[in-house]
């Protein structure tokens, strides 16, 4: 046996020369105990016992002092780690430090994983510096405790996790002890990994980031407790560069006490991007902010979920000032607040093709409101949706526009949406006069409720409107002569909106019935964002089919020849519907709906019948 470990002291050498070289070993024991001597080329733990007994220190210390590029192939089972020490850096006592060296650690994940075990060492699991880049798959690390990264904390260099699971870490004993799980200054990269139970005296108790370069993809963050910010992620260098895809992040709590830690799933002060990421049932303690995310930084998110969450501001959202924030095809939904169910924005916030709903937020006017969005920033809605928000006691059931917000909305649609005053929106404190200007956009208050208007402002401000918008009561006060409101005051225009539900697309939308007159009455000239930007595709990304006849609203009517029950969608296309059409232009129908000849009722025969009268189907 001393001869084969002999020959990997040979290969150690040759490492030294030859950095393209890999030395593969495997521990044979399960126990934990340093090496005997590392100047000697022998792995070997104990020098009186029969054999060699490779432990996982022994390895590490020997690839430590040695250098170079090793590659450990682990077993099932759990390896118990149990040598104390701390402030040694080299993996003789204490965690398994990894030196100076490239490094992969592979374990086994079924039947039996393998499991490193730090309970009973009374410090982290892996400590990676000196520049060393790191491998590690397939093992499942647990139970470690630490004041800064518990599972794992990488001072510098690179390391790549990939089918990693960190539980039950932890870290602690002093005010900034953050990192329950990991810990990292450096460039990381994390696939298919599970962050779960771990939690943090401070920040960060899944994943504190102080580094440049964090890719996350298929990952799972939950169950992580902080007391400070980040119950799941935190990220805190502003020079971060963080990308996470297709990552869940959720029932992660941040802060422990009143006003404590914000963001319970994430808290970001870099560049984040979020593609494909749920973020859901994350929670804040009282008084803080940002129960799915909080923002200091700037964040992208695409097609992402944020539902769920809770927080006192911004239980979905939270964008602080001078940060900014896009969200594009995202839903946010049932969050619970007392300021800004879904979104609490100070910063810059812009809302594309996402859909803003069923979120609550239970504050008192004049402080406390705002279902669906709270603003005094600047804030861009487009071809989006906000419906069904509830602020029962505060203002601006889907969006309070307060203070000294700045607000365009192009081509949404608000409806459904429930409060003391402003059922849509509410807009401007007494004394403070933001701006809020419309266009081609939908405000819904039907049916009507008595003594509820679409629209609210304590400082008498009314909206600055850039044209072709329906306001369904006229409680907005439009003055352009393209707006569509009741001719006579207390009358409501019913317009014919089909329930918040998945018409085709990502994300939640009001379908427009056949009679709503917010069919083509949208801008002849073409329907802008606020940067004058054409608005090709509605927010399904459905294109317009006739953009200077295009719909109000977030929703393209498009040829739907669904039109019974009158205004349409009873679900089938069928002779009722011909009916409906012919009774909608006092058209005498008298033949039978076939017109095309196929034996089938269908939209082509609509258009053979509109044709025949001279009639545009498809407004």
């Amino acid at each position: 046996m001393r001869r084969i470990f002999r020959s990997i002291a040979a290969a150690v050498l040759c490492v030294a020369a030859n950095s393209q070289a890999q030395v593969t070993v495997s521990p044979n024991v399960f126990y934990d105990a340093p090496d005997f001597d590392v100047t000697d080329g022998v792995i070997d733990s104990d020098n009186v016992a029969p054999g060699n007994q490779i432990t996982l220190r022994a390895i590490l210390m020997h690839a430590n002092f040695n250098g170079g590029n090793w590659k450990i192939l682990m077993p099932s089972g759990a390896f118990s780690l149990t040598v104390p020490g701390n402030g040694e850096d080299f993996a003789a006592a204490g965690d398994l430090d990894i030196n100076g060296i490239t490094l992969e650690i592979v374990g086994v994940p079924f039947p039996t994983p393998t499991i490193i075990d730090a309970s009973a060492l009374g410090d982290r699991a892996f400590h990676s510096l000196g520049g060393s880049r790191v491998i590690m798959r397939f093992l499942d690390i647990q139970g470690a405790s630490s004041v800064g990264g518990g599972g794992f904390r990488q001072n510098d260099g690179q390391a790549t996790l990939e089918n990693v699971t960190i539980q039950t870490c932890s870290a602690t004993g002093a005010a900034g002890a953050n990192g329950g799980g990991i810990l990292s200054f450096a460039k990381l990269t994390l696939t298919d990994c599970t962050i779960a139970f771990n939690g943090a005296q401070g920040a960060g108790a899944g994943i504190q980031y102080e580094g440049t370069d964090l890719s996350m993809t298929g990952c799972s963050v939950y169950e992580n407790q902080a007391g400070g910010r980040g119950g799941g992620i935190n990220i805190a260098n502003t020079g971060s560069i963080a990308v996470l895809q297709k990552c869940s992040i959720s029932n992660n709590r941040s802060g422990t006490a009143v006003g404590g830690g914000s963001g319970g799933g994430i808290g970001n002060r870099g560049a984040l991007t979020l593609t494909n990421c749920f973020i859901e049932k994350n929670f804040t303690s009282a008084g803080a902010s940002g129960g799915g995310i909080e923002n200091r930084g700037h964040i992208t998110a695409r097609d992402c979920t944020v539902r769920e969450n809770g927080a006192f501001f911004g239980a979905g959202i939270q964008i602080a000032g001078l940060s900014s924030a896009l969200l594009e095809n995202c839903t946010i939904d049932t969050n619970f607040g007392d300021t800004g169910g879904g979104c609490h924005n100070a910063g810059t916030l812009e809302i594309r093709h996402s859909t803003v709903s069923r979120n609550h937020a239970l504050g008192a006017a004049p402080v406390g409101g705002a279902g669906g969005i709270y603003s005094f920033g600047t804030l861009y809605i487009v071809n989006s949706t906000v419906s069904s928000n509830i602020a029962p006691a505060g203002l601006g059931g889907g969006l309070y526009n307060a203070s000294n917000g700045v607000c365009e909305i192009s081509n949404a649609t608000f409806d459904g949406n429930t409060c003391l005053n402003g059922r849509n929106i509410a807009s401007g404190d007494i004394g403070f006069l933001p701006i809020l200007a419309v266009r081609n956009s939908l405000f819904s208050t039907f049916p009507p409720v008595p003594g509820a208007f679409n629209y609210f402002s304590p400082s008498g401000m009314t909206p600055s409107s850039q044209g072709h918008n329906l306001d369904t009561d006229g409680s907005m006060s439009l003055m352009t002569a393209s707006d569509i409101q009741p001719f006579i005051p207390g009358t409501v225009i019913e317009p014919f909106l089909g329930p918040l539900q998945l018409n085709g697309g990502a994300t939640e939308t009001h379908r427009l019935f056949f009679a709503s007159v917010a069919i083509g009455a949208a801008n002849g000239g073409g329907c802008v964002d606020q940067t004058g930007l054409t608005l090709l595709t509605d927010q399904r990304h459905f294109a317009r089919p006739n953009v200077t006849t295009a719909d109000i609203g977030a929703y393209e009517a498009g040829c739907d020849a669904d039109l019974y029950p009158p205004g349409g969608g009873d679900g089938f296309v069928d002779d009722f519907d011909f009916v409906e059409f012919a009774n909608y232009y006092n058209i005498l129908l008298t033949s039978g709906a076939d017109f095309d000849g196929d034996g089938d009722t269908d939209d082509p025969d609509f258009v053979v019948f509109a044709a025949a009268y001279d009639l545009l189907l498809c407004e």
